[in-house]
């Protein structure tokens, strides 16, 4: 049976970079909570100033090392995949 895995990612040189770009270029991936009450931009440039690096984890994967995580991927079933990237 087909499976399918949504995986979002900042890439940069170091883990560090990755995600400053992260929090610069994407803030709404740090909220974690629903967002579909709030429909003026103002309110997310007001939300996206308080989003900081550490609310990224276990929402988007930041690293320097891609491989690393495309192989954990490829040779872990979709569950243990998502356990594993989750620790990271």
């Amino acid at each position: 049976m087909p499976k399918m895995i949504q995986v979002k990612v900042s890439l940069a040189d170091t883990e560090q970079e990755a995600i400053d770009l992260a929090v610069r270029d994407w803030p709404n991936g740090g909220m974690a909570f629903p967002k579909g009450g709030y429909s003026q931009s103002e309110d997310f440039e007001i939300m996206a100033k308080m989003v900081e690096g550490k609310h990224f984890k276990n929402r988007v994967l930041t690293t320097a090392d891609l491989d690393k995580h495309v192989s954990i991927c490829s040779t872990s079933s979709i569950s243990d995949s998502t356990r594993s990237m989750s620790t990271m």
